[in-house]
């Protein structure tokens, strides 16, 4: 007589103890993989933000974009306000948002793009813009929210109280790109968790946001969006791209500030710099 032989406990135990084995190794690894994927597409964000800058300076007598674009007084804080994304979409055609819909505010998440970043967590965050008007997005309830101009270039080339990038209410266009004495060391484009355009130095590393990129809450959480890993992707002036440890674009001078302030002012920013927490 044949007796059909089936597994013994034991043996169902080890097979099963040799998967939970295998997949607590991998896993992690799995983690790992798809997080260096993210990092890849947000570089790849930023390099397209940066050429679609690029283009529109060639197109503009050297000229950046305006940060923001306010064509008459009641514009101020309202979906009418355009920014440095309206100016450069027609560049990159694959911003994301709500492009062109100019006036109208929105409550929900638009589309995403490129610029929305897939390692950050609040690129559609509910949170009121900086004068309360509710909305999901930027500043015009248009845009998701990731990337910021750098406020803090130009300040070694134009001194610390001057604006390379133009705000609300400056005449003419933007600030001229040949003014850099190191483009290829100074950050055109900066990772955010803001609802603002633009981010300087002060406000990514000194200022303290909550969970849904606003700038109060005492949290001890940075306003510059890292990947988990203490570092972000950033654009730099000669229109390249590369992932930067927070802390080494201070001791570098990427944001171009350094020089046009003292050295006990730097020094408060690098201590800024090391008492944050990351938050995506």
């Amino acid at each position: 007589m044949r007796r059909n032989r089936a597994f013994t406990l034991i043996e169902l135990l080890v097979v099963i103890a040799i998967i939970a084995i295998l997949a607590a190794i991998l896993f992690p690894v799995f983690a790992q993989a798809k997080t260096a994927a993210k990092r890849s597409a947000c570089l790849s964000n930023v390099k397209q933000i940066a050429l679609g800058f690029m283009m529109y300076a060639s197109d503009h007598d050297d000229t950046a974009p305006f940060n923001r674009v306010v064509e008459n007084g009641a514009d101020w804080w309202t979906p009418r306000m355009k920014n440095w994304k309206d100016l450069t979409l027609p560049y990159i055609k694959a911003g994301g948002g709500r492009a062109g819909q100019i006036g109208t505010a929105f409550q929900t998440a638009g589309d995403g793009g490129i610029f929305q970043s897939p390692l950050s967590t609040n690129a559609w965050s509910n949170a009121p813009v900086w004068w309360g008007m509710p909305g999901a997005g930027d500043e015009t309830t248009r845009y998701p929210r990731s990337y910021a101009v750098n406020m803090s270039a130009g300040k070694n080339e134009l001194g610390n109280s001057a604006r390379f990038w133009p705000n609300v209410g400056d005449a003419g266009g933007g600030g001229q790109m040949t003014i850099f004495e190191n483009p290829a060391g100074t950050v055109m484009l900066v990772p955010s968790k803001l609802p603002f355009p633009d981010l300087d130095i002060y406000m990514g590393l000194t200022y303290e946001c909550t969970a849904q990129g606003q700038p109060w809450g005492g949290t001890g959480i940075g306003c510059s969006m890292t990947d988990g890993g203490g570092g972000g992707n950033y654009a730099f002036f000669d229109g390249h791209a590369k992932r930067y440890k927070i802390k080494a674009t201070i001791d570098s001078d990427a944001w171009g500030f350094n020089n046009s302030v003292g050295a006990d002012e730097v020094q408060r920013i690098k201590n800024a710099a090391n008492s944050i927490r990351e938050y995506n």
